[in-house]
């Protein structure tokens, strides 16, 4: 399969922007040209800048349904890691509906981004790998990732499933080795409204409990009238079997995991009846209300 590659993407700053966005694999480059950063052995985070050029990498991703926005830099969290690495993403989204034929066709043009994030990497990789059209990573993680290289040596299961026949790494992978650590799926605060009414971040159920019947009740966003949503949250469709939802955010202090599976055991009923029943006191007796899909 030929294809055309890139040649001016910075291999640097290619392991520090696969270490920060978990699941992207990589294009195949060389860092003979182009802007000292990519090419240097320090990493972009340690960049100054304020007289530095961002580096510039572009990323084909699909655009989920549950992002209300045009580009993902508009999310504070994308702005904050441009900010902490000088990075910049330039996104080339797709539609979420119809990824798997839009990735062929972009795999079969030979005109790739820098970065490609596909949820179907582990059937994908070693294919395109081997054509020339990805780079090799596992020399790159070793020796720029080495929170990622701890990673894979403490659980060599997961090098090996990401390790081609031939002994490449081409993707990384997007790990939940814990639960607990899954720091893209929490409840978010507004510390604005904290302040405002004098409360100290919630750490407990009571604790939210306490906070989102203080913001129903006590006039939060300050404009004199009882309009505040206490709480928003994509939904509760997939909230207690995944941590996207409402009660999946919450579920973890009741003994239930990401994944779970309720089997017939008295204690595994018992946890996922305390789980409800505890979101289920949270939504009725903080004022949320179920409107358009969404629990707010």
């Amino acid at each position: 399969m030929n294809l055309k590659i890139r040649r001016t993407f910075k291999c640097v700053s290619t392991v520090v922007m696969a270490a920060m966005v978990p699941a992207f694999l990589l294009s195949a480059c060389s860092g003979s040209s182009g802007n000292a950063i990519g090419t240097s052995s320090t990493s972009p985070a340690s960049a100054d800048a304020s007289v530095s050029k961002p580096t510039e990498l572009s990323l084909w991703i699909p655009l989920t349904a549950d992002f209300k926005g045009k580009n993902y830099n508009e999310k504070p969290s994308f702005q904050k890691m441009e900010k902490e690495t000088n990075v910049h993403i330039n996104f080339e989204h797709v539609s979420d509906a119809d990824v798997e034929n839009l990735f062929n066709l972009l795999m079969a043009s030979g005109d790739l981004p820098d970065m490609i994030y596909y949820y179907n990497w582990d059937a994908q990789a070693t294919k395109y790998g081997n054509s020339g059209a990805l780079l090799p990573l596992e020399d790159l993680i070793r020796e720029k990732a080495p929170n990622l290289e701890r990673v894979l040596n403490e659980n060599p299961e997961i090098r090996g499933q990401i390790t081609s026949p031939e002994g490449h790494i081409y993707y990384i992978p997007n790990m939940a080795l814990d639960s607990t650590l899954l720091v893209q799926m929490f409840p978010q605060v507004r510390q604005d409204w904290l302040d405002k009414l004098g409360l100290e971040a919630p750490k407990t159920t009571d604790d939210w409990y306490t906070v989102l019947k203080a913001f129903r009740e006590r006039d939060a966003n300050g404009n004199g009238k009882a309009d505040e949503s206490p709480f928003v949250s994509i939904g509760l469709d997939s909230g207690m079997n995944g941590a996207s939802g409402a009660a999946g955010l919450f579920a973890p202090a009741f003994g239930i995991e990401f994944g779970f599976f309720c089997g017939r055991r008295k204690s595994q009923v018992r946890s996922v009846r305390s789980a409800i029943q505890g979101f289920d006191g949270l939504h009725a007796q903080a004022g949320c209300r179920k409107s358009a899909g969404y629990v707010t």
